[in-house]
């Protein structure tokens, strides 16, 4: 009766809140809608179309961002000539333009919506890059209908940064190497859980890093990448950019900012830009591959980014990680893992204090003697898997934990 016969209110509704109200509402009707159906297919014993999969493999993805991850999966499912299901939560997502008789892309809306859609999916298994699927106090539970639930992992880190009890609810992790596994079952140990299978098959986004390594150019110098993150985790935030003049005496320099830090910190940004300009050895790179300017590189400076990594193990070249200022990591796998089990940088990369950056000349020559190489050669050998064909290699295992289930 309320709404039938709505009064005059001497009140103001402002843009924002206007808009919050309405996610809120279509939201709620979204949540009731899903609920409803799928208690009325419950109690009537029939089914509807989500809830008979195209194939007996789901990917799910959070959006655009992580298509770099999936794409070399979703390429060798296709040219093993396997079907699968590939839900996202992103219009913008690369996979809803495939057109592949193969793969079934749905858009499954944002929020509290597209949980619920995803709670209704039924599969074998179910790959994912999201943390928190099924943990307390998180909007997305683990679907009921999904007999496996397997992690991929989108960075080289492990699970350090993860928020705790983020993959309590997997059944399979699937590791870039096994350097990542004590971790886990430190953690395993720590909260009594079951142990999760772990298999270390490689991390998917090196295998267009890897392809796409080119050959280094003759150069007369050494050439020094300097590519800090963003915001708080990036040494632009504490540190003075004087040190690159310093290295522009002996040495030619890239610097190549965080596409974030145009909208997080445009002054710092201008900054840095100018200073860039101003020395003749000195060029910016802002192209979208960083291909380029990592290949050239005889050494790359960096901070808290997953970059360094990525080089150290593509190139195989010496890192100098500058410290940044720790955040609270009380709420992170970080705070309980032991100082051994917390970095694969430290494995790969010179750390840098910040009462040492005025020695950054010395250590950067120091860095660059041929014994710093061999160490990281060594280390990737023994401890990534499948550097350059992780794809294809997760493809046939998500083929063959299917093939399991069928014969069951």
């Amino acid at each position: 009766m309320i709404f039938a016969s709505p009064g005059t209110a001497a009140a103001y509704l402002d843009p924002s809140a206007g808009n919050a109200l309405i996610y809120i509402a279509v939201t709620l009707v979204s949540v009731s809608a899903f609920a409803i159906r799928s208690l009325y297919y419950k109690l009537t014993g029939k089914t509807h179309k989500d809830s008979k999969i195209s194939s007996e493999i789901v990917i799910f993805s959070e959006g655009r961002n992580y298509w770099n991850t999936f794409e070399p999966i979703i390429n060798a499912l296709t040219a093993k000539n396997q079907a699968f299901t590939y839900y996202t939560m992103d219009l913008e997502d690369p996979a809803l333009r495939i057109r592949n008789k193969l793969m079934t892309a749905k858009y499954i809306g944002e929020g509290s919506a597209a949980y619920a859609r995803l709670n209704q999916v039924s599969c074998k298994i179910m790959l994912a890059t999201t943390p928190n699927i099924g943990t307390p106090g998180y909007g997305l539970p683990r679907p009921a209908n999904t007999k496996i639930l397997a992690h991929v992992f989108h960075d080289p880190v492990g699970i350090a940064y993860y928020k705790k009890f983020a993959l309590d609810s997997y059944d399979i992790i699937l590791t870039p190497g096994d350097y990542v596994q004590p971790a886990i079952r430190f953690i395993e140990n720590l909260r009594k859980l079951p142990e999760k299978e772990l298999i270390s098959l490689g991390l998917p986004y090196w295998d267009k890093l890897y392809n796409e390594k080119l050959a280094k150019p003759e150069n007369p110098r050494k050439v020094i990448l300097i590519a800090p993150s963003w915001g708080e985790k990036g040494f632009m935030s504490y540190y003075s950019l004087d040190f690159i003049k310093d290295l522009a005496a002996d040495y030619d320099i890239i610097f190549r900012p965080h596409p974030q830090s145009r909208k997080a910190e445009p002054e710092l940004l201008d900054k840095a830009k100018k200073l860039i300009d101003s020395l003749p050895c000195a060029k910016w790179d802002d192209n979208q591959s960083p291909a380029e300017s990592l290949s050239r590189a005889d050494l790359l400076i960096s901070d808290t980014s997953a970059i360094k990594v990525d080089y150290a193990v593509i190139y195989e070249r010496p890192v100098i990680a500058l410290e940044v200022k720790a955040q609270n990591l009380d709420s992170f796998e970080i705070s309980e893992l032991p100082d051994d089990m917390k970095s694969l940088a430290d494995k790969l990369c010179v750390p840098i204090k910040a009462s040492e950056i005025n020695n950054i000349s010395e250590i950067v020559r120091d860095s660059l003697k041929s014994e710093n190489l061999s160490s990281i050669s060594e280390f990737v050998r023994e401890n990534i898997a499948n550097l350059g064909t992780a794809g294809e290699h997760i493809a046939d295992y998500l083929i063959s934990k299917a093939k399991e289930g069928s014969q069951e």
